[in-house]
């Protein structure tokens, strides 16, 4: 059973097949924190000024790197015994709850995302479920010697755990800042659309959507994590495109100033 994963480093949401490629492979978008740089600059210095013995020591000796490859080999060749039996788009294993799975993930009008993230749910749980098989109860057919392990409520908690990021392929930082400052900034708006008024106070135009303009989402961003306001490019660029590139966030390109207007 085939899970194919990428890594990607820069932004590619706006590709002309970023939608069949977010849709057929799982985009891993690892979490970089300046604790996570400090400690690659210091193994990039014991690589280049320390022995090898000096480096086994210190970060991960060759018999661990041996004993990794000879457990991934036993994965590996315990799963090619497992399928042996297997048609093509079988998966060799039952959940018992599949059904509450199924029912638990939304599903939006017109999107077929949340097919996607089905899929991806279950293709999760069914090779966590084979890697620890062993451990698994399962149902044997005594004729032929072929199994089937029975996925665990353990099982379904790492696979959600994977899902966290796996499951829309927006950068962890992209997903913090959405969480952190754009949610709380639309929720400011209390359900409210933006006003243009005069100096009497009068409302001189109102906006059809409830919705946030860039200039907002800079101050908010400014006031949740200090420094500079970013500008209206910065987010676009850093945070705003992904989101509306892959469905998160919608957007009305003007509104009553001129200003970009972002709607949830």
């Amino acid at each position: 059973m085939p899970v194919l994963f990428t890594s990607r480093v820069i932004d590619d949401t706006r590709a002309s097949r970023f939608s069949e490629k977010n849709r057929r492979f799982i985009n891993v978008n690892p979490v970089t924190s300046s604790k996570k740089i400090h400690a690659a600059n210091d193994l990039i210095a014991l690589t280049y000024g320390s022995l090898p013995e000096e480096y086994d020591k210190s970060v991960v000796s060759r018999q661990d790197t041996e004993r990794c490859k000879h457990v991934i080999w036993t994965i590996v060749a315990k799963l090619k015994q497992h399928s042996a039996y297997l048609k093509p788009k079988q998966s060799g294993i039952i959940i018992p709850f599949y059904n509450a799975i199924s029912k638990c993930i939304a599903v939006s009008e017109n999107q077929p995302w949340s097919m996607t993230v089905t899929d991806r749910t279950f293709k999760y749980l069914s090779i966590i479920t084979k890697v620890n098989m062993d451990s698994r109860p399962r149902v044997v057919d005594t004729g032929t010697g072929q199994f089937w392990p029975i996925a665990t409520f353990e099982d379904l908690k790492e696979t959600l755990l994977l899902m966290e990021r796996a499951a829309s392929g927006v950068r962890p930082y992209i997903a913090n800042w959405y969480n952190d400052v754009f949610i709380p900034a639309f929720k400011d708006l209390d359900d409210k659309p933006n006003e243009s008024k005069d100096e009497d106070g009068n409302i001189i135009s109102k906006e059809r959507y409830v919705g946030v303009t860039t200039e907002q989402l800079g101050e908010k961003t400014k006031k949740v994590y200090g420094g500079l306001k970013p500008s209206s490019g910065d987010l676009l660029t850093k945070y705003l495109y992904p989101l509306i590139n892959q469905g998160i966030v919608n957007v009305s390109y003007v509104n009553v100033r001129g200003q970009m207007l972002n709607l949830c």
